[in-house]
């Protein structure tokens, strides 16, 4: 049923006009959804089957009726397709009462596909002529979503972009950072201190920081304050991360995730040789050339890959947004940690993020710097980029 509702949400996202993605009401409710689900495995794979069948039966059936509209659909069709999706899935849950479920109402459940084919219907004959776009039917649930990228620097990198499981690509470059071992922290304040040595093993971070256009095609809505689609996303909480990331893994096969701290700060130092204080550079004076920050950002974010990169080839690791962690933040944990691919505390009331923002001075885009906020809280100046184990 997971599955179900993020292939829905790929295909509204890919083949809806412009502008849909300013509509968060249904990836928020896709995402309660989710939630629900995965709260509830054992329902899920009672009931899993049936479903899928369902699902089949009505794509067939909506696509038949309505192509005699010159193979057209508003988006609201596709609105009403998701919600009414997810309406049969929580109406499958709750109808068993969370017993196990043996036998679903077909015929509720009939009602419920034909009433929606039917607005489908009306929807389609009396917005023929609507200014907005729309779209073909026989393209509902093919893939026509291709994220463009500079050839010439994706060839700088070990992965420029992973084929999806169903057609989609996700162009999103990453550079291998050679496991080592390095100083992490410093002596500067209590917040970094002790300063201890770390060992990594090797792994692949994101040359730029996820942007709105990625955001979108994963999650269907954009949440950003500052819009544009090479800018980074922000106003984005750890949570609502955590659900980006099960739906691009369900979608690509693959395992991304979100840097611990750890190798957050060895990537951004440039790894084992030759570590700077700022991401690609020691020298304050020429922190404008490598990073968005205070003095120079017109208080805003800007596209990311616009400034200099680091010794490693990775961009904005000083400035822009703050990129959140997977770690739980504990202000002495730095006393006790692990001296190899150290994970973080256990638990915790807050999550790390580290880099500073548009917003902060140089100090607070100290790679070495870390700082923290609620896991369920988004900001203007928070952002995140991905990781994958090698």
């Amino acid at each position: 049923m997971l599955n179900i509702a993020i292939n829905i949400n790929q295909a509204i996202i890919c083949n809806g006009p412009k502008g849909f993605e300013e509509d968060g009401w249904i990836a928020q409710f896709r995402n309660k959804i989710i939630i629900l689900l995965l709260k509830s495995k054992c329902l899920y794979e009672n009931i899993q089957s049936k479903f899928e069948s369902l699902k089949s039966d009505w794509d067939i059936k909506i696509l038949k009726e309505c192509s005699q509209f010159g193979a057209t659909l508003h988006v609201k069709i596709l609105r009403n397709y998701l919600a009414t999706l997810s309406f049969i899935g929580l109406f499958c849950m709750f109808s068993c009462k969370g017993k196990v479920a043996k036998d679903i109402d077909q015929n509720r459940i009939d009602s419920i596909m034909k009433d929606s084919i039917a607005k489908a219907i009306n929807i389609a004959q009396h917005t023929k002529q609507d200014s907005m776009k729309v779209i073909k039917t026989k393209n509902i649930l093919d893939s026509n979503a291709k994220l463009k990228i500079d050839k010439s620097k994706a060839k700088q990198h070990d992965i420029a972009s992973v084929k999806l499981k169903n057609s989609y690509v996700f162009d999103y470059p990453m550079v291998k950072v050679q496991g080592g071992t390095f100083d992490m922290g410093s002596d500067k304040n209590i917040n970094e201190s002790p300063v201890h040595s770390i060992t990594l093993n090797s792994f692949y971070i994101g040359t730029y920081e996820v942007t709105q256009k990625l955001w979108v095609q994963i999650i269907g809505n954009n949440p950003s304050n500052f819009r544009g689609y090479d800018l980074p996303v922000e106003q984005i909480s750890w949570d609502d991360i955590v659900i980006f990331i099960i739906t691009l893994n369900q979608l690509t096969g693959q395992n991304y995730r979100l840097p611990y701290a750890a190798e957050w700060e060895y990537a951004a130092g440039g790894g084992e040789q030759n570590r700077t204080s700022w991401s690609g550079t020691n020298d304050e004076n020429s922190l404008s050339d490598y990073a968005w920050y205070n003095p120079n950002c017109n208080n805003k974010t800007h596209p990311v890959g616009t400034k200099k990169p680091n010794s490693l080839g990775i961009y904005d690791m000083s400035g822009n947004v703050w990129e959140w962690c997977q770690d739980w933040y504990d202000i002495k944990y730095y006393s006790t940690s692990e001296s190899k691919n150290p994970h973080g505390p256990l638990s915790g009331s807050s999550r790390v993020i580290r880099g500073g923002s548009w917003r902060n001075e140089a100090p607070l885009c100290r790679i070495r710097n870390r700082a923290r906020d609620f896991p369920k809280t988004g900001d203007y100046s928070i952002g995140f980029r991905l990781v994958r184990s090698e």
